[in-house]
């Protein structure tokens, strides 16, 4: 018997639908006629809403479990849809409350207009976000990896989540729609690497700007996001052929246009926040107390509530050598990318198949998951910083987990791919070792 194929280390074509890479399945578009693949999604749909539905009424109708369902960030952002359910849109709420956003509470207006502060309805705003980003997360790689198993298991994943669960149903927080308008963005920006057509540029930028709108560390989803991006254009440059009917230059300069045009859609659709604050603060990024939190050692000394900002760089530079930059960048780092996700995941199984994912994107060389993980990497540099002095997992593991579970399903695609390999070996030596007992 032969031995088992072995990962492969040489480079690999960036789409997972060339042939070469994956000659046994099918072209993405046949999935969308067949009857099994929206067989697969209404069971999907179905657990998703009796678990989140049983979990909702049954926080609503606890009078401890619905108290905490009522944070103090929460109030904030009931309060600021009671202002966009009478009509007022002038972002009065910045001026006092810099560091929220205003996508969430404007999905949470119509409930406040037509049901007030009734807690199972504003509840509901989050299971059905989260039932969108079941059904694009389902479809999504189900696409990209054209394997039932792995866009199965990657929405089970997300439907078993504790971390998605009790934010999803048992808080009126933001995770929900962040965690939605990110992995559409992951899976867009996947798409655009292996395609390169403008819309999906476009709906990068619209989806980086949407997510701004949720929560402020969307800036810096953003930011990353573009920069590798751009490093992504450069190798594509460097890489072109010299013989291609188009100049090197016509195409910068249609790249150019391309990206121009993604910075106006960031900017358009960001609008909702930088305008106000450029006007109460002369400053369109401007969010308080929140940059406290990147020059302070504790979370009581960063969370002041307050509009104003209390501390600069300057503060944190004279009261700390080069040894307590070093010992914060490496807890950070502990903390965030294992310590949080070893409490906030019961079981870690989702966790080692990201890492998995992680590990075949780079022997494999997949530079599509390779600018995937730059993108993570790049990201995250703030959130480590602050984890000293901002712990809680919400921010940290909220960005983090869809980047696990898109990195799981390349993990799995591998492994799925492996096992039919392995399958097929076993039967060509079975089928071969028959013939030749038959030829004797």
């Amino acid at each position: 018997m032969s031995a088992a194929p072995s990962l492969p280390l040489h480079p690999q074509p960036a789409l997972p639908g060339d042939p070469e890479l994956l000659p046994s399945l099918p072209p993405a578009e046949s999935f969308l006629p067949r009857r099994a693949t929206w067989l697969w999604l209404a069971l999907l749909v179905v657990g998703y809403l009796a678990l989140n539905t049983i979990i909702l009424s049954r926080t609503v109708h606890n009078p401890d479990l619905a108290l905490k369902m009522q944070s103090k960030d929460s109030r904030q952002y009931v309060e600021i849809a009671h202002d966009f359910a009478r009509g007022d849109f002038s972002m009065s709420y910045a001026k006092d409350m810099p560091h929220r956003q205003p996508l969430y509470p404007l999905a949470l207006a119509p409930v406040v207009k037509f049901w007030g502060d009734d807690l199972f309805k504003l509840g509901a705003v989050n299971v059905a976000t989260g039932l969108v980003l079941l059904i694009g997360l389902y479809l999504g790689l189900l696409v990209i990896f054209r394997r039932f198993s792995v866009a199965i298991l990657c929405s089970v994943a997300f439907i078993t989540n504790p971390f998605m669960v009790d934010k999803i149903s048992a808080r009126l927080m933001t995770e929900a729609l962040h965690a939605l308008l990110l992995t559409g963005l992951l899976l867009l920006f996947i798409r655009y690497i292996q395609q390169g057509k403008l819309y999906q540029l476009l709906a990068i930028s619209a989806a980086a700007g949407a997510d701004y709108l949720v929560k402020t560390n969307g800036l810096f989803v953003a930011a990353a996001t573009f920069g590798v991006l751009m490093i992504h254009e450069c190798r594509q440059l460097i890489r072109r052929e010299p013989n291609t009917q188009e100049s090197r230059m016509a195409y910068l300069g249609k790249k150019a246009a391309a990206y121009l045009a993604a910075g106006l859609v960031f900017i358009l659709v960001a609008a909702p926040s930088w305008i106000p604050r450029y006007r109460y603060f002369h400053d369109p990024i401007y969010h308080g107390y929140l940059s406290n939190f990147l020059w302070v050692d504790s979370y009581e000394q960063g969370h002041t509530g307050q509009a104003k900002t209390d501390f600069t760089w300057k503060d944190y530079a004279s009261h700390h050598d080069l040894h307590g930059v070093v010992t914060r960048w490496s807890t950070g780092f502990y903390h965030v990318y294992y310590d949080i996700p070893r409490h906030t995941e019961h079981v870690r199984v989702l966790y080692f198949l990201a890492i998995g994912g992680l590990i075949v994107a780079l022997l494999q060389r997949r530079w599509d998951f390779c600018l995937l993980a730059g993108c993570l990497f790049i990201q995250m540099l703030p959130v480590v910083w602050t984890s000293v002095s901002n712990p809680g997992p919400r921010v940290p593991y909220g960005t983090m987990f869809p980047f696990e579970l898109v990195f799981a399903a390349l993990g799995l695609s591998w492994l799925a791919g492996y096992i039919e390999a392995r399958k097929s070996r076993l039967c060509l030596d079975g089928l071969s070792s028959r013939l030749a007992r038959e030829a004797n």
